[in-house]
C-alpha cells in the first residue's frame, strides 16, 4: 500500500492510555510493603520498561519477516506472526501466554478494586456494608462480590465503547489523585512522607497538565459514542446521588 496514512490519534492515545494507566493502584498494598519509597520507584521503572520491551522486540520481528503490512496491525496480529516465525507451536505458545496474561489482569482488577471499594466504605465513602470482611481471611466479601457483579455485566459490551469509559474514569482518578496532593501540601506542609515531588507546588501544577489534557481530550471522545456515554452517566450518577445523600446527612 502506498500514499498517505491516516493516523487514528484518538485510538493511539486510547490504547497508550490503558496500557499505562493504574499505576496508582499498587498504593493499595502500600502498607505491606518494606521501604515503598525505593520498591515502588523500582517497580514502576521495571514495568514501563517490560511494556516498552514486550511490544517493541515481537513487533520488530514481526514487521521485518515481512508477513503482513505494518498499516494492517492490530490486537490479533500477534498470533499471526508467531506462526508465520515460528509454526503451529509458537502460535499456541503465544495464545496461551495471552489467556494468562488477561486471566491474570482481570483477577489483578478484581483483587485490587475489591481493595479499594472495602477502604472508601471503611473511610465512608461508600455504604458501610461494602466493608464487611470474612471471618478466615479478613477479605473484603462484600466488596468483592459487588466488583466481580459488575464485571460480569459489562463482559458482554464492545471493548471500544469499554476502553473509553474506563479511560475517562481513570484519566478523572489521575487527576482527583493530583489535585488531593496539591491540597495536603498546601495545608499540611511538614507531615512526613517517604516520596517528595522536586520543586513544590509549582511542579505538581505542571505535573497536572498532561492529565488534565488526557482527561478533556478522552471524555470528549467518550460522550461523542452513545454507548460510552451511558456507561459513565450509568457509573458516576449512582456516586453522585450518595455523595449528596452524604452531604445532606452530614449537614
Amino acid at each position: 500500500m502506498t500514499g498517505d496514512i491516516d493516523i487514528h490519534w484518538t485510538n493511539l492515545l486510547n490504547a497508550l492510555f490503558f496500557k499505562f494507566k493504574g499505576m496508582h493502584n499498587a498504593s493499595v498494598f502500600g502498607g505491606e510493603v518494606q521501604n515503598p519509597a525505593r520498591s515502588y520507584a523500582r517497580a514502576i521503572a521495571i514495568t514501563f520498561l517490560l511494556i516498552f520491551v514486550t511490544y517493541v522486540v515481537p513487533m520488530t520481528a514481526g514487521i521485518v519477516t515481512d508477513a503482513q503490512s505494518w498499516i494492517m496491525l492490530d490486537r490479533n496480529s500477534f498470533p499471526f506472526f508467531a506462526y508465520y516465525v515460528g509454526g503451529e507451536f509458537l502460535q499456541a505458545l503465544i495464545q496461551i501466554a495471552s489467556c494468562c496474561g488477561t486471566a491474570g489482569m482481570c483477577m489483578a482488577a478484581v483483587h485490587v478494586m475489591t481493595f479499594l471499594v472495602s477502604g472508601m466504605a471503611e473511610n465512608r465513602l461508600v455504604p458501610k456494608i461494602l466493608s464487611k470482611r470474612g471471618a478466615k481471611f479478613q477479605s473484603p466479601f462484600n466488596a468483592s462480590i459487588l466488583t466481580l457483579v459488575l464485571m460480569v455485566g459489562l463482559v458482554g459490551l464492545d471493548f471500544d465503547s469499554m476502553l473509553a469509559m474506563t479511560n475517562a474514569c481513570s484519566a478523572a482518578v489521575q487527576l482527583v489523585i493530583i489535585a488531593a496532593i496539591i491540597k495536603l501540601r498546601r495545608e499540611l506542609p511538614y507531615i512526613p512522607r517517604p516520596t517528595k515531588v522536586p520543586g513544590g507546588i509549582p511542579v505538581l501544577y505542571v505535573i497536572a497538565v498532561i492529565p488534565t489534557f488526557m482527561f478533556g481530550y478522552i471524555t470528549f471522545y467518550a460522550l461523542s459514542s452513545l454507548m460510552s456515554a451511558i456507561l459513565m452517566v450509568a457509573f458516576f450518577v449512582p456516586g453522585v446521588i450518595y455523595a449528596g445523600y452524604r452531604l445532606y446527612r452530614s449537614g
